[in-house]
């Protein structure tokens, strides 16, 4: 993706091929969701647990349809052939779908397969993305029940022998449509015999547990963090020759001796500044920095003084007088 990323930025043609194939991905996957909600919305309405769901004559199995108003759809030759309570188990199941967030989940799938058309594996992998979300559901609704998991399985098995996964009628796509092959259901029975419900309240244990472990690092890491910026109370001297180059006189808190300010003035002491200068032989121009701040302490740059300078005050001094200057950075 690194390559092929650098190629779209060198090249103009690369882009607009990469563009396309994004444009023509897009069209195919969502065209298809646009042609499925459409044949949904032509669908009888019944009432079922109270909730409105659709009946459709295809065979295909349950499956649900729509982000912001999801719509079960349920064969009609399970209305017709199963128990009230097995069409709750089914319709339970379509719920753990929507309570899980899983349309939302297919719909990220989806955009990654136009935006990263070219990657094959997220084509190839989506049989098993959706696998993994209804094998989630699959124990979530046993789990929810309280019904042995055997019993939620028969349930399985009679829609397989119900329906017939090679309906010409099907749609191109159905969104949780079902495993659609033997080797699925396989899988997806042995996965429920294997289910071994969970003790709620260990799990809410754990969970709680878990989010004091996070507020009381929180907690460390805030108490310890410094502070946004610092203010730095050292004062920098440093003087420019008649070449224009910078040469730091000193830096720290030994000038302070020497110098010093509060909120309106900064006093100097002369006789032991010019003292200063001569022991340095600073003969170009001099300027005193002081009042400045620092994002993160110990990062300096090659003179010693910080990085980041929210606020500086800067004076030029000469053998006659001392003026003022501010500069923000």
């Amino acid at each position: 993706m690194g390559r092929i990323t650098h190629g779209t930025m060198t090249c103009l043609w690369a882009d607009r091929i990469y563009m396309a194939g994004i444009l023509k991905a897009a069209v195919c996957i969502f065209g298809k969701r646009l042609r499925l909600r459409k044949s949904v919305a032509g669908m009888e309405k019944v009432s079922l647990d109270n909730m409105q769901v659709r009946i459709t004559d295809m065979n295909v199995t349950p499956f649900t349809v729509g982000l912001f108003a999801p719509k079960i759809v349920i064969p009609k030759v399970m209305l017709e052939s199963y128990s009230r309570e097995e069409l709750r188990s089914v319709i339970q199941h379509e719920r753990a779908h929507i309570r899980l967030g899983h349309l939302w989940f297919g719909l990220a799938w989806d955009v990654l397969r136009c935006l990263l058309w070219v990657n094959p594996f997220l084509t190839v992998c989506q049989k098993q993305f959706r696998a993994d979300m209804e094998d989630i559901c699959d124990r979530v609704c046993i789990q929810g029940s309280g019904r042995a998991a055997h019993e939620y399985g028969m349930v399985l098995l009679k829609t397989l022998k119900l329906l017939s996964f090679e309906s010409e009628t099907a749609p191109p796509t159905v969104t949780y449509a079902g495993e659609r092959e033997f080797a699925d259901m396989k899988r997806r029975m042995g996965e429920i015999a294997g289910f071994r419900p969970y003790k709620k309240r260990m799990c809410a244990g754990m969970a709680a547990a878990a989010a004091l472990m996070i507020a009381a690092m929180l907690l460390a890491v805030h108490t310890h963090s410094y502070a946004r910026c610092n203010k730095d109370e050292n004062i920098l001297v440093y003087e420019y020759d008649s070449e224009g180059n910078a040469d730091i006189l000193d830096y720290g808190s030994s000038i302070h001796q020497i110098i010093s300010y509060d909120d309106s003035y900064v006093y100097v002491d002369r006789e032991a500044f010019e003292d200063f200068l001569d022991k340095n032989n600073a003969t170009g121009d001099i300027f005193i920095v002081f009042g400045d701040f620092y994002k993160l302490p110990g990062f300096s740059s090659g003179g010693g003084y910080p990085v980041y300078m929210k606020q500086v005050q800067m004076l030029e001094y000469s053998r006659f007088l001392i003026k003022g200057r501010r500069m923000t950075g």
